[in-house]
């Protein structure tokens, strides 16, 4: 005889870029490209000083098609083709020197422009309109996300929604973040 089955007492919600999307914030796809618009080179914040033309340099290094000047590569593989070569060709004669002030550029860059879109986004989280996130933003529920930026966090925050990133507690909302979030930091001893 099989065992009984357990009570469904909590409701377990995945949520990605479809839900950040629909509050106006970029998916992974958009992200260089979503910089690169909202990038004033006359105006570049203090640590994105030259992100535009690292960019540029950067595509033409690691694509063949690098030197168009349209030219986007997928973010999810520019990330992963920048990050393995800083971590495994840094330093070897005739690379690209500036790979790790790219890198973190572009994180300051990205950070940056979730910030400025969630602050435009908002006031709609604020009035707690959206019928999805009231529905996910229950005490007790868990929502597992890919995504990097807080809106769930903040829509919580503004419905006085306790949240908690590990364990369960009935009275709290639970935040499973796959990748990360804007917000997180690492930490050395």
């Amino acid at each position: 005889m099989p065992a009984p089955t357990p009570a469904r007492e909590r409701h377990v919600y995945m949520v990605g870029a479809g839900l950040s999307c629909a509050l106006g914030l970029p998916n992974t796809a958009a992200l260089i490209a979503d910089v690169l618009r909202a990038f004033d080179p006359e105006k570049p914040w203090r640590h994105g000083s030259g992100l535009d033309r690292l960019l540029s340099q950067a595509f033409e290094f690691f694509y063949p098609d690098g030197g168009n000047p349209d030219f986007r590569p997928d973010a999810v593989d520019f990330f992963t083709t920048l990050k393995s070569y800083i971590e495994t060709s840094e330093g070897f004669p005739g690379g690209f020197k500036d790979a790790p002030e790219l890198y973190r550029k572009l994180k300051f860059a990205i950070a940056h422009l979730l910030l400025e879109r969630l602050r435009q986004c908002d006031a709609r989280l604020r009035l707690g309109t959206h019928p999805y996130l009231k529905q996910l933003v229950q005490p007790g529920n868990i929502v597992v996300t890919s995504n990097w930026d807080v809106a769930v966090e903040r829509y919580a925050h503004h419905k006085e929604v306790p949240v908690r990133f590990s364990g369960y507690d009935p009275g709290e909302l639970v935040i499973l973040k796959l990748h990360g979030s804007l917000d997180w930091t690492l930490c050395t001893p």
